[in-house]
Protein backbone atom coordinates (compact mmCIF):
# COMPACT_ATOMS: atom_id res chain seq x y z
CA UNK A 1 0.00 0.00 0.00
CA UNK A 2 1.11 3.62 -0.67
CA UNK A 3 1.27 6.28 2.01
CA UNK A 4 2.05 9.99 0.88
CA UNK A 5 4.17 11.63 3.65
CA UNK A 6 5.97 14.62 4.32
CA UNK A 7 9.57 14.47 4.30
CA UNK A 8 11.80 17.73 5.97
CA UNK A 9 15.04 17.55 3.96
CA UNK A 10 17.39 19.79 6.16
CA UNK A 11 20.58 19.47 4.18
CA UNK A 12 21.57 18.35 0.60
CA UNK A 13 21.95 14.93 0.24
CA UNK A 14 20.08 12.12 -2.22
CA UNK A 15 17.31 9.98 -0.22
CA UNK A 16 16.55 6.46 -1.49
CA UNK A 17 13.04 5.12 -1.01
CA UNK A 18 12.70 0.91 -1.48
CA UNK A 19 9.53 -0.48 -2.36
CA UNK A 20 9.93 -4.34 -3.10
CA UNK A 21 12.55 -6.76 -3.17
CA UNK A 22 15.03 -8.75 -5.35
CA UNK A 23 14.88 -7.35 -8.85
CA UNK A 24 11.40 -5.78 -8.95
CA UNK A 25 12.44 -3.59 -6.24
CA UNK A 26 12.10 0.61 -7.00
CA UNK A 27 13.75 3.58 -5.72
CA UNK A 28 12.66 7.24 -5.78
CA UNK A 29 15.38 9.29 -5.68
CA UNK A 30 15.03 13.09 -4.37
CA UNK A 31 17.90 15.83 -4.01
CA UNK A 32 17.17 18.85 -2.06
CA UNK A 33 18.89 21.78 -3.74
CA UNK A 34 18.18 23.99 -0.79
CA UNK A 35 18.85 24.19 2.93
CA UNK A 36 15.28 23.07 4.34
CA UNK A 37 12.86 21.89 1.61
CA UNK A 38 9.87 20.06 2.32
CA UNK A 39 9.05 17.82 -0.30
CA UNK A 40 6.20 15.10 -0.52
CA UNK A 41 7.05 11.20 -1.79
CA UNK A 42 6.09 7.78 -2.04
CA UNK A 43 6.61 5.09 0.40
CA UNK A 44 5.77 1.66 -0.34
CA UNK A 45 4.44 0.26 3.28
CA UNK A 46 2.80 -2.26 5.00
CA UNK A 47 -0.19 -0.64 5.91
CA UNK A 48 -1.87 -3.22 8.86
CA UNK A 49 1.63 -3.28 10.69
CA UNK A 50 2.39 0.63 10.34
CA UNK A 51 6.13 -0.32 9.50
CA UNK A 52 8.90 1.79 8.31
CA UNK A 53 11.68 -0.83 6.64
CA UNK A 54 14.60 -0.93 4.29
CA UNK A 55 15.67 -3.22 1.98
CA UNK A 56 19.26 -4.71 1.44
CA UNK A 57 20.19 -7.91 -0.37
CA UNK A 58 16.45 -9.85 0.24
CA UNK A 59 16.80 -8.83 4.14
CA UNK A 60 14.52 -6.14 6.08
CA UNK A 61 16.28 -3.83 8.58
CA UNK A 62 12.64 -2.47 10.43
CA UNK A 63 13.72 1.60 11.15
CA UNK A 64 10.45 2.78 12.58
CA UNK A 65 6.49 2.93 12.66
CA UNK A 66 4.54 5.01 11.06
CA UNK A 67 2.27 5.85 14.14
CA UNK A 68 4.46 7.04 16.78
CA UNK A 69 1.13 6.85 19.24
CA UNK A 70 0.58 3.18 18.58
CA UNK A 71 0.19 1.17 22.02
CA UNK A 72 1.33 -2.27 20.42
CA UNK A 73 3.50 -3.46 17.72
CA UNK A 74 3.81 -7.17 16.03
CA UNK A 75 6.70 -7.37 14.06
CA UNK A 76 5.95 -10.32 10.89
CA UNK A 77 9.08 -12.17 10.04
CA UNK A 78 8.53 -11.66 6.28
CA UNK A 79 7.63 -8.34 4.01
CA UNK A 80 6.98 -9.05 0.46
CA UNK A 81 8.48 -12.06 0.33
CA UNK A 82 11.75 -10.48 2.49
CA UNK A 83 13.29 -11.81 5.51
CA UNK A 84 12.62 -9.82 8.56
CA UNK A 85 16.39 -9.77 9.82
CA UNK A 86 17.13 -6.81 11.85
CA UNK A 87 15.85 -3.82 13.95
CA UNK A 88 17.91 -0.62 13.38
CA UNK A 89 19.21 2.04 15.29
CA UNK A 90 16.89 4.23 16.96
CA UNK A 91 13.91 2.33 15.30
CA UNK A 92 11.66 2.85 17.91
CA UNK A 93 13.01 5.41 20.05
CA UNK A 94 10.85 7.56 21.82
CA UNK A 95 7.68 6.22 21.35
CA UNK A 96 6.32 6.42 24.81
CA UNK A 97 2.90 4.88 24.45
CA UNK A 98 3.91 1.72 23.72
CA UNK A 99 2.93 -1.34 26.24
CA UNK A 100 4.08 -4.37 24.12
CA UNK A 101 6.62 -5.45 21.08
CA UNK A 102 6.42 -8.70 19.62
CA UNK A 103 9.42 -9.37 17.80
CA UNK A 104 10.12 -12.71 15.25
CA UNK A 105 12.24 -14.94 15.27
CA UNK A 106 14.25 -13.97 12.18
CA UNK A 107 15.27 -11.02 13.55
CA UNK A 108 19.08 -11.45 14.73
CA UNK A 109 19.84 -8.20 15.58
CA UNK A 110 18.61 -5.29 17.58
CA UNK A 111 20.43 -1.93 17.01
CA UNK A 112 22.19 1.08 19.13
CA UNK A 113 18.83 2.79 21.29
CA UNK A 114 16.48 0.82 19.43
CA UNK A 115 13.65 1.24 22.36
CA UNK A 116 15.49 3.67 24.16
CA UNK A 117 13.05 5.50 26.03
CA UNK A 118 9.89 3.44 25.14
CA UNK A 119 8.98 4.10 29.29
CA UNK A 120 5.59 2.35 28.51
CA UNK A 121 7.24 -0.91 27.48
CA UNK A 122 5.60 -3.76 29.92
CA UNK A 123 6.40 -6.76 27.53
CA UNK A 124 8.81 -7.74 24.68
CA UNK A 125 10.09 -10.75 23.93
CA UNK A 126 13.58 -11.44 22.80
CA UNK A 127 13.64 -14.13 19.83
CA UNK A 128 15.99 -17.38 20.00
CA UNK A 129 17.38 -17.05 16.82
CA UNK A 130 18.87 -12.85 18.52
CA UNK A 131 22.73 -13.03 18.46
CA UNK A 132 23.22 -9.16 19.32
CA UNK A 133 22.26 -6.18 21.03
CA UNK A 134 23.33 -2.84 20.81
CA UNK A 135 24.12 0.03 23.15
CA UNK A 136 21.42 1.77 24.86
CA UNK A 137 19.09 -0.84 23.64
CA UNK A 138 16.53 -0.54 26.17
CA UNK A 139 18.08 2.65 27.72
CA UNK A 140 15.37 4.38 29.82
CA UNK A 141 12.57 1.60 29.52
CA UNK A 142 11.53 2.29 32.39
CA UNK A 143 8.37 0.11 32.67
CA UNK A 144 9.94 -3.17 31.90
CA UNK A 145 9.71 -5.70 34.54
CA UNK A 146 11.72 -8.70 33.35
CA UNK A 147 13.97 -9.78 30.79
CA UNK A 148 14.93 -13.03 29.19
CA UNK A 149 18.32 -12.76 26.86
CA UNK A 150 18.01 -15.85 24.69
CA UNK A 151 21.26 -18.17 24.24
CA UNK A 152 23.20 -16.91 21.28
CA UNK A 153 23.84 -13.42 22.36
CA UNK A 154 27.45 -13.03 23.62
CA UNK A 155 27.44 -9.43 24.99
CA UNK A 156 25.49 -7.25 26.80
CA UNK A 157 26.43 -3.84 25.76
CA UNK A 158 27.01 -0.32 27.64
CA UNK A 159 24.31 1.07 29.06
CA UNK A 160 22.13 -1.41 27.55
CA UNK A 161 19.03 -1.44 30.25
CA UNK A 162 20.21 1.31 32.22
CA UNK A 163 17.44 3.10 33.72
CA UNK A 164 15.25 0.45 33.56
CA UNK A 165 13.90 1.10 36.82
CA UNK A 166 11.00 -1.47 36.96
CA UNK A 167 13.21 -4.20 36.11
CA UNK A 168 13.18 -6.88 38.59
CA UNK A 169 14.03 -9.88 37.19
CA UNK A 170 16.83 -10.47 34.07
CA UNK A 171 18.41 -14.15 32.73
CA UNK A 172 21.49 -14.44 31.48
CA UNK A 173 22.44 -16.92 29.34
CA UNK A 174 25.47 -19.10 29.58
CA UNK A 175 26.91 -17.36 26.20
CA UNK A 176 27.36 -14.35 27.29
CA UNK A 177 30.74 -13.69 27.66
CA UNK A 178 30.94 -10.08 28.67
CA UNK A 179 28.68 -7.82 30.17
CA UNK A 180 29.97 -4.05 29.38
CA UNK A 181 30.25 -0.93 31.56
CA UNK A 182 26.88 0.52 33.25
CA UNK A 183 24.78 -2.14 31.83
CA UNK A 184 22.23 -2.75 34.02
CA UNK A 185 23.04 1.26 36.02
CA UNK A 186 20.37 2.38 38.10
CA UNK A 187 18.17 -0.61 37.89
CA UNK A 188 16.34 0.47 41.47
CA UNK A 189 13.95 -2.52 41.19
CA UNK A 190 16.62 -5.33 40.54
CA UNK A 191 16.38 -7.87 43.00
CA UNK A 192 18.76 -10.49 42.12
CA UNK A 193 21.31 -11.63 39.41
CA UNK A 194 23.39 -14.60 38.45
CA UNK A 195 26.57 -14.16 36.11
CA UNK A 196 27.61 -16.96 34.01
CA UNK A 197 30.26 -18.62 34.43
CA UNK A 198 32.77 -17.40 31.27
CA UNK A 199 32.96 -13.75 32.47
CA UNK A 200 36.23 -12.89 34.04
CA UNK A 201 35.12 -9.16 34.59
CA UNK A 202 32.34 -7.23 35.86
CA UNK A 203 32.71 -3.97 34.42
CA UNK A 204 32.41 -0.08 35.51
CA UNK A 205 29.22 1.03 36.69
CA UNK A 206 27.68 -2.25 35.92
CA UNK A 207 25.36 -2.72 38.82
CA UNK A 208 25.78 1.14 40.29
CA UNK A 209 23.25 2.20 41.70
CA UNK A 210 21.03 -0.90 42.12
CA UNK A 211 19.55 0.08 45.15
CA UNK A 212 16.91 -3.25 45.50
CA UNK A 213 19.63 -6.32 44.71
CA UNK A 214 20.18 -8.48 47.29
CA UNK A 215 21.74 -11.89 45.45
CA UNK A 216 24.74 -12.09 43.15
CA UNK A 217 26.05 -15.13 42.41
CA UNK A 218 29.23 -15.03 41.38
CA UNK A 219 31.29 -17.37 38.49
CA UNK A 220 34.54 -19.08 39.34
CA UNK A 221 35.96 -17.28 36.39
CA UNK A 222 35.62 -13.71 37.63
CA UNK A 223 39.07 -11.96 38.09
CA UNK A 224 38.17 -8.52 38.42
CA UNK A 225 35.30 -6.57 39.92
CA UNK A 226 35.52 -2.99 38.12
CA UNK A 227 34.99 0.71 39.26
CA UNK A 228 31.76 1.16 41.41
CA UNK A 229 30.28 -1.66 39.87
CA UNK A 230 28.13 -2.64 43.27
CA UNK A 231 28.34 1.20 44.55
CA UNK A 232 24.94 2.29 46.19
CA UNK A 233 23.86 -1.46 46.26
CA UNK A 234 22.03 -0.52 49.74
CA UNK A 235 20.29 -3.62 49.99
CA UNK A 236 23.32 -6.30 49.29
CA UNK A 237 24.24 -7.47 52.86
CA UNK A 238 26.37 -10.07 51.88
CA UNK A 239 28.35 -11.46 48.70
CA UNK A 240 30.30 -14.41 48.21
CA UNK A 241 33.81 -13.51 45.79
CA UNK A 242 35.04 -16.44 44.04
CA UNK A 243 38.60 -17.93 44.81
CA UNK A 244 39.64 -16.88 41.11
CA UNK A 245 39.33 -13.09 41.92
CA UNK A 246 42.14 -10.90 42.28
CA UNK A 247 41.31 -7.23 41.56
CA UNK A 248 38.46 -4.85 43.42
CA UNK A 249 38.69 -1.73 41.70
CA UNK A 250 37.62 1.58 43.20
CA UNK A 251 34.87 2.53 44.73
CA UNK A 252 33.50 -1.04 43.86
CA UNK A 253 31.16 -1.49 46.99
CA UNK A 254 30.66 1.92 48.17
CA UNK A 255 27.63 2.71 50.08
CA UNK A 256 26.39 -0.90 49.93
CA UNK A 257 24.34 -2.74 52.59
CA UNK A 258 27.19 -5.19 53.46
CA UNK A 259 27.79 -6.17 56.85
CA UNK A 260 30.86 -8.64 56.35
CA UNK A 261 32.75 -9.88 53.24
CA UNK A 262 35.21 -12.99 53.19
CA UNK A 263 37.93 -11.48 50.48
CA UNK A 264 40.01 -14.46 48.82
CA UNK A 265 43.73 -14.41 49.08
CA UNK A 266 44.39 -14.31 45.30
CA UNK A 267 42.73 -10.57 45.48
CA UNK A 268 46.13 -8.37 45.15
CA UNK A 269 44.59 -5.48 44.35
CA UNK A 270 42.13 -3.30 46.46
CA UNK A 271 41.46 0.03 45.30
CA UNK A 272 40.79 3.26 46.81
CA UNK A 273 37.56 3.22 48.62
CA UNK A 274 36.28 -0.06 47.74
CA UNK A 275 34.59 -0.47 51.01
CA UNK A 276 34.49 3.26 51.48
CA UNK A 277 31.10 4.38 53.29
CA UNK A 278 29.50 1.17 54.18
CA UNK A 279 27.97 2.46 57.35
CA UNK A 280 26.60 -1.56 58.06
CA UNK A 281 30.26 -2.91 57.71
CA UNK A 282 31.83 -4.36 60.67
CA UNK A 283 34.23 -6.93 59.71
CA UNK A 284 36.74 -8.42 56.73
CA UNK A 285 38.02 -11.74 56.53
CA UNK A 286 40.96 -11.93 54.51
CA UNK A 287 41.91 -15.10 53.57
CA UNK A 288 45.72 -14.49 53.79
CA UNK A 289 48.23 -12.90 56.25
CA UNK A 290 48.60 -9.14 57.26
CA UNK A 291 51.71 -8.53 54.92
CA UNK A 292 49.89 -9.36 52.20
CA UNK A 293 46.43 -7.52 53.25
CA UNK A 294 48.55 -4.50 54.01
CA UNK A 295 50.03 -4.57 50.62
CA UNK A 296 46.25 -5.76 48.71
CA UNK A 297 44.33 -2.78 50.82
CA UNK A 298 45.89 0.57 50.52
CA UNK A 299 42.99 3.07 51.28
CA UNK A 300 40.03 0.33 50.72
CA UNK A 301 37.70 1.98 53.01
CA UNK A 302 37.33 5.22 55.26
CA UNK A 303 41.02 4.90 57.62
CA UNK A 304 39.28 6.28 59.91
CA UNK A 305 36.27 4.45 60.47
CA UNK A 306 36.62 2.17 63.80
CA UNK A 307 33.73 0.34 63.39
CA UNK A 308 35.45 -2.20 60.64
CA UNK A 309 37.74 -5.01 61.98
CA UNK A 310 40.12 -6.68 59.37
CA UNK A 311 41.03 -9.93 60.41
CA UNK A 312 43.56 -12.39 58.63
CA UNK A 313 43.25 -15.77 58.43
CA UNK A 314 45.25 -18.38 60.68
CA UNK A 315 44.98 -21.77 60.31
CA UNK A 316 46.45 -22.31 63.69
CA UNK A 317 46.13 -20.48 67.09
CA UNK A 318 47.82 -17.29 66.73
CA UNK A 319 50.61 -16.31 69.07
CA UNK A 320 51.36 -12.95 68.28
CA UNK A 321 48.77 -10.13 68.90
CA UNK A 322 46.53 -9.29 66.32
CA UNK A 323 42.58 -9.81 65.05
CA UNK A 324 42.20 -13.49 63.40
CA UNK A 325 40.09 -15.71 61.78
CA UNK A 326 39.76 -19.25 60.82
CA UNK A 327 36.98 -22.02 59.87
CA UNK A 328 35.16 -24.69 61.98
CA UNK A 329 33.01 -26.77 60.23
CA UNK A 330 32.55 -24.11 57.24
CA UNK A 331 32.20 -21.49 59.65
CA UNK A 332 33.87 -18.35 59.57
CA UNK A 333 35.15 -18.39 63.82
CA UNK A 334 37.55 -15.77 65.32
CA UNK A 335 40.19 -16.27 67.34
Amino acid sequence: MKKRNLILLAFVCPLFLLSSCGDASTSVEITSTSVETEVEVDVELEEELNLLYEINDSAITIKGVMDTDATSILIPDTIQDCRVTKIGADAFAGCTDVTSIIIPDSVTSIGYEAFEQCTSLVSINLPSSLTSLGKYAFYKCSSIKSIYIPDGVTEINEYTFKYCTSLVSVSIPSSISQIDDAAFEFCTSLEAITIPSGIEIINDFTFLGCTSLATVSLPESLTEIGKSAFNSCSALESIILPQSLTTIGTLAFQSSGLTSIVIPEAVTSIDSDAFGSCSNLTAIYYCGDLTAWTAASYDAYDGDDETIIVYTYSEAEPTEVGTFWHYVDDVITVW
